[in-house]
C-alpha cells in the first residue's frame, strides 16, 4: 500500500512516503519486545514463588513435646539455682552472726586491755533474747554506753562458764591484761549447726 501526501498528485510535487512495510516492521518489533517482556516478569514470577515455596517449606516450627521438654528442662535448671541461692543466702546469714559475736568478744576484751578508763570490761549473754551485750564494770541493762548484738539465725545452746566473778552467763575480762576467771565454753546454733566458743584463762577466745 502506497501513501501519497501532497497538495496534487503530480510526479514533480509530490512526496511519495511507503511507510506501510516500516509501521509493519515497526509493530511486529513491539509485539515481540512486549511478548519477551511478558515472558520474562512470567519467569521472575514463576521463580520467586518457587523460592517462597521451598522457603516456606524449609521452615519447620516447634511440635509440643519440644516446647513441653524445654519448658521442663527450663524449671528444672530454675528450681535448682534457687535452692543453690537460697542455701547460701542462709549460710550467709548464720555466718554473719558467728562473726558478730566473735567480733563483740574481741572487742571487749581489747577495751579491757586498752582501755585510758582503767576499767574491767565483761560480755552478758542473754539466752532469752539470743543477744549479747558488752558493758563496762557491771551490767546494767539500758545504759547508752552498752553494746548489743542481736542473732538473728541463731540461739544461745549452751554455757559452760566457771562462775568465779560474776553471773554465771557473763565473761569478765580484767583491766590491762586481759584475762578471765570465767573461762569455758558457750554455744550458739539452730537445727542445722552449731558453734561452740573456747575462752581461756589469758582471755584468748578461739
Amino acid at each position: 500500500m502506497s501513501i501519497y501526501i501532497g497538495k496534487n498528485k503530480g510526479k514533480n510535487s509530490h512526496f511519495r512516503f511507503r511507510i506501510s512495510d516500516s509501521i509493519s516492521h515497526l509493530s511486529f518489533f513491539v509485539l515481540q519486545l512486549l511478548k519477551k517482556r511478558k515472558n520474562a516478569k512470567y519467569k521472575i514470577l514463576n521463580r520467586n514463588a518457587k523460592y517462597e515455596i521451598r522457603n516456606a517449606k524449609s521452615v519447620k516450627g516447634f511440635s509440643l513435646m519440644e516446647v513441653l521438654i524445654t519448658m521442663s528442662l527450663f524449671l528444672l535448671t530454675a528450681s535448682m539455682g534457687i535452692g543453690a541461692y537460697f542455701q547460701y543466702y542462709q549460710t550467709a546469714l548464720v555466718n554473719a552472726d558467728i562473726d558478730s559475736t566473735l567480733t563483740l568478744m574481741k572487742d571487749t576484751r581489747f577495751k579491757a586491755l586498752k582501755n585510758p578508763t582503767n576499767s574491767n570490761y565483761g560480755i552478758h549473754i542473754d539466752s532469752a533474747t539470743s543477744s549479747l551485750i558488752s558493758f563496762r564494770e557491771t551490767y546494767t541493762p539500758g545504759l547508752i554506753e552498752n553494746i548489743v548484738v542481736e542473732l538473728e539465725q541463731l540461739d544461745i545452746k549452751s554455757l559452760d562458764l566457771a562462775p568465779n566473778i560474776g553471773a554465771t552467763n557473763e565473761i569478765l575480762f580484767e583491766k590491762q591484761t586481759g584475762k578471765t576467771q570465767n573461762s569455758g565454753t558457750f554455744t550458739i546454733g539452730n537445727l542445722n549447726t552449731n558453734h561452740t566458743f573456747n575462752i581461756n584463762v589469758q582471755g584468748v577466745i578461739n
